[in-house]
């Protein structure tokens, strides 16, 4: 699967606002075009951050950086300036768990518009905003019924991949890569 995310719109931190249109039997995603009687699937999925996987790995870090952190401090006993040295990279390096868990726990859950074709799926567009890709789904999900249907949206589009990298088709498959 590929993330692709169309040219043309206005790019805002991360974001860029794309045109999602339907006319004369093409679906336009930003500068991505699928015929619609190509279109085999339409859906919606969510991609939602690893929060307790992210806790968990906060608190066994912290108990290693812990036990690290009092068995330096036990060697260096006799030594003020190490046994401070130790004291500040315990310091630097919990501030950077920190960081690291506060930033997992503040993303946002994306939905994701799936598009699947005759040849492969196509992650369409990503938004944090669960009904404009209900919408969509059903909008698109009609064209392929309604010959004569036509609609054009403005979204928010979040750029980058979002969600694990699915390698499916042809040879040499890596199956599902998390990341």
């Amino acid at each position: 699967m590929r993330y692709a995310h169309g040219t043309g719109g206005s790019v805002i931190a991360g974001q860029e606002v794309i045109e999602v249109r339907v006319a004369r039997r093409m679906l336009w995603v930003g500068a991505d075009a699928f015929p619609v009687t190509n279109i085999t699937r339409v859906s919606a999925l969510s991609s939602t951050p690893a929060r307790r996987a992210a806790v968990w790995a906060f608190v066994r870090s912290v108990i290693l950086l812990a036990l690290v952190t009092a068995g330096g401090v036990a060697m260096y006993r006799d030594m003020a300036t190490a046994e401070s040295a130790v004291g500040v990279a315990a310091a630097i390096i919990a501030a950077i768990l920190v960081a690291r868990l506060v930033s997992v726990l503040r993303d946002k859950t994306y939905y994701i518009l799936l598009i699947e074709t005759g040849g492969a799926a196509h992650h369409a567009l990503a938004s944090v905003d669960i009904a404009e890709v209900q919408d969509l789904v059903a909008r698109i999900t009609d064209a392929i019924d309604d010959p004569k249907a036509a609609f054009a949206i403005r979204i928010e589009n979040h750029i980058g991949q979002i969600g694990d990298t699915i390698n499916v088709a042809g040879t040499g498959n890596r199956g599902k890569v998390v990341g």
